[in-house]
């Protein structure tokens, strides 16, 4: 047994938005996902800006491909594809503020 206070952490270091979008296999698709993911993100940017007044600087985009195991393709391939990569989060990724023109062009759908 721990006898020790729990202590506050802090805010967290990261931010989340993420679904299992099935059949998402044209650039069409891919915008129409992003369009659905893209409100909740910037709602949670705005929030976390309003709350613990910082900017996310960076914007990392992870997918799976079609075939590899998940939770709902539990008979997927074993270490199947999986990517990620990362850019500077976009100025205007934050919406609703001074300067803050909406989402990207490349993110909007």
């Amino acid at each position: 047994v721990d006898d020790e206070p729990v202590v506050q952490s802090g805010p967290p270091k990261s931010l989340s938005v993420e679904d299992s979008f099935k059949g998402c296999n044209t650039h069409a698709q891919l915008q129409q996902v992003v369009g659905v993911l893209l409100p909740d993100l910037q709602a949670r940017l705005q929030h976390d800006r309003a709350v613990h007044s910082r900017r996310a600087r960076t914007l990392f985009v992870r997918w799976r491909c079609f075939g590899s195991r998940t939770m709902n393709n539990p008979g997927g391939v074993r270490g199947g594809c999986s990517s990620t990569r990362s850019a500077p989060m976009p100025q205007t990724a934050h919406a609703g503020e001074a300067g803050g023109a909406g989402p990207p062009r490349a993110l909007a759908a």
